[in-house]
């Protein structure tokens, strides 16, 4: 199943490992998120800080309370990224460094 959401193109991702993950035509995002809310990732330009974009992520690619997200194509070295759950705003629980 895919999803175009603005410019990415979204489809169901795997479940592990957690956080981000790059592969070979895109990057894996499988996170953790309880609720039902709206969930996602919002994207920062490294150069400026400033909010690039939000992409919300479809339910239907939520396995129990894990988001499985594969963004294909995507230029993660660009971006700095945080996830959100309605308006609660927190850093990748997963990430080996924070910037």
């Amino acid at each position: 199943m895919e999803s175009k959401n603005r410019k990415w193109k979204l489809k169901k991702g795997a479940p592990y490992p957690l956080g981000m993950s790059k592969r070979e035509r895109g990057i894996n995002i499988a996170v953790s998120m309880k609720g039902e809310e709206e969930s996602g990732m919002l994207l920062y330009e490294k150069k400026s800080g400033r909010l690039h974009g939000k992409i919300p992520f479809p339910k239907e690619f939520r396995r129990g309370d894990i988001y499985c997200v594969f963004i294909e194509d995507f230029s993660y070295e660009k971006f700095h990224y945080n996830f959100y759950t309605k308006d609660h705003i927190f850093v990748d629980p997963y990430a080996k460094k924070i910037a």
